[in-house]
């Protein structure tokens, strides 16, 4: 139903917030193996991740808040 597709596009945006959670792990695990300094790809697609997932999870809210709000009229 409604709720259903919601929570799924949800889930979908926590999904890709994890995703960046766990490479901003991997960019602090190698930095301490290795000495180095920030890698500009890890921080890139760890950015992008947060910047889609946090967005996903917005439009999701709003259409499931939508859909909900046209029923009650």
């Amino acid at each position: 139903g409604i709720l259903a597709s919601g929570f799924k596009t949800i889930a979908l945006g926590i999904t890709l917030i994890a995703l960046g959670i766990v490479f901003d792990t991997a960019q602090v695990y190698f930095q301490t193996i290795s000495n180095l300094g920030y890698s500009p790809l890890l921080i890139v697609i760890k950015e992008i991740l947060f910047l889609i997932g946090t967005y996903t999870i917005v439009i999701g809210s709003k259409k499931t808040g939508d859909k909900l709000e046209s029923l009650t009229k």
